[in-house]
């Protein structure tokens, strides 16, 4: 898929998203189990800058903040930004910023964060090479996760 194909498709998969997984008890419950274990290996700690790419409607994310750590979500859809926007609107979490771009030209400086999270997000990028690559140049000490 090109790059304008992948984010119609997610521009379009954002609406109810949350609601959808919700609703389906093997869904939910593989979501459960998938964000857990980003949550145990990533440990986010309040004073982290945490990155996470393919952000999505910001179910992550939300955690992440709520554990106190200052994080940044970046997915290429509009739609899943919008939508994640909502959800941490209803929370009140300050320390969470959601921006669209491209996972393969970070719009970041060389080793602004902490620790990265990419879950479920590698396989739908075409050029995913150049996404890591782009992790690593904003990861301080460019160390691999």
């Amino acid at each position: 898929m090109k790059e304008k194909e992948i984010k119609k498709f997610f521009d379009v998969m954002s609406i109810d998203r949350n609601l959808e997984i919700e609703s389906d008890p093997i869904g939910k419950y593989e979501q459960q189990m998938r964000q857990r274990a980003v949550v145990e290996l990533l440990n986010p700690t309040k004073s982290e800058l945490i990155l996470d790419v393919g952000c999505g409607n910001a179910r992550d994310i939300i955690v992440f903040g709520s554990s106190g750590a200052e994080s940044i979500g970046i997915d290429l859809s509009t739609g899943m930004i919008k939508e994640g926007r909502k959800d941490i609107a209803k929370i009140g979490l300050e320390k969470i910023d959601l921006i669209v771009g491209n996972a393969t030209n970070l719009p970041f400086k060389e080793e602004t964060f902490d620790k990265i999270s990419c879950s479920e997000t590698i396989e739908h990028i075409p050029n995913y090479e150049d996404a890591i690559t782009e992790m690593n140049r904003v990861l301080k000490g460019g160390e691999s996760w």
